[in-house]
């Protein structure tokens, strides 16, 4: 059985700054998360403007 993981970020400095979207194209959320893949767990992403989708209840 897989861990599950929810990784969460502002997601602010990669929409505001261009020289930073270049290095996290992803957001530095997905480049945690596929870090996180290659290791064998199940991650999910979350960012401060997706708030307003909420967590569900099975993070």
């Amino acid at each position: 059985m897989a861990i599950r993981v929810t990784v969460w970020n502002e997601y602010l400095h990669e929409v505001q700054f261009p020289e930073v979207a270049e290095v996290y194209p992803k957001g530095i959320h997905g480049c945690i998360a596929d870090f996180l893949k290659e290791a064998g767990t199940l991650p999910r992403a979350q960012w401060l403007l997706s708030v307003f989708r909420r967590f569900s209840r099975k993070i």
